[in-house]
């Protein structure tokens, strides 16, 4: 669905509001937590706060 592998915001077309998804991601980063177990794909375990910066990075699709 967004075209590229690990940490993304979902596109628009399954997004009703990417910019408060973006607030919220901003809001997710400031967790210290070490794995986070997606719905899909392996297990990521370099943190919850690097995933959704990565994800906010990507910006929206």
């Amino acid at each position: 669905m967004a075209g590229r592998v690990g940490p993304c915001v979902i596109c628009r077309a399954f997004t009703q509001d990417s910019t408060t998804a973006l607030a919220s991601l901003e809001k997710i980063a400031e967790h210290d937590i070490a794995t986070v177990l997606p719905g899909h794909g392996e297990a990521w375990t370099d943190g919850l706060a690097r995933a959704a910066r990565q994800a906010v990075a990507g910006g929206i699709r």
